[in-house]
């Protein structure tokens, strides 16, 4: 059984899955989740209610390989700035993949996500032509979702 997985009650997890129960049932999620309160208003069952389960959303930052790499240190070197500054998170590792060196930010919201990539894709020393992916940490590869090109406007 996949970890995540572990605390839900296995009768939640029956075809047909009930993701609106998955996520509120106290053997589901909802035991985990910090701010339950949020996306539950009270006992309000007879109003219209829209509850978004989705996984967490992730930009990956694509930027052209050059013959120089000493950008890709000064990059990663500007994330943890933005990560003080902006509160956003470091995903995973910064990769090297086909043309293009990738950057993983998460930890906020989209809009905040494609500003620290914008910041990035104008930073002094960065190779012109880096493209965004805008896409979730469960995406099962790179490249996935919804393209945006850097600066985003």
């Amino acid at each position: 059984m996949d970890p995540f997985f572990a605390q839900v009650a296995p009768e939640l997890l029956q075809p047909p899955v009930n993701l609106i129960r998955l996520g509120l049932d106290p053997r589901g999620f909802a035991r985990m989740v910090v701010n339950l309160a949020d996306a539950r208003p009270g006992a309000a069952m007879g109003s219209r209610c829209w509850i978004i389960i989705s996984m967490a959303v992730m930009v990956e930052i694509h930027v052209p390989m050059t013959a120089d790499h000493e950008w890709i240190d000064d990059v990663g070197d500007f994330m943890i700035d933005l990560e003080e500054e902006l509160g956003i998170e470091e995903h995973d590792d910064g990769e090297e993949f086909g043309r293009v060196y990738i950057f993983f930010i998460a930890g906020s919201s989209e809009r905040t996500l494609l500003a620290a990539a914008s910041r990035v894709a104008i930073r002094e020393g960065v190779p012109a032509g880096a493209f965004a992916m805008v896409t979730d940490t469960a995406a099962p590869r790179f490249g996935m979702g919804r393209r945006v090109d850097l600066p985003a406007r």
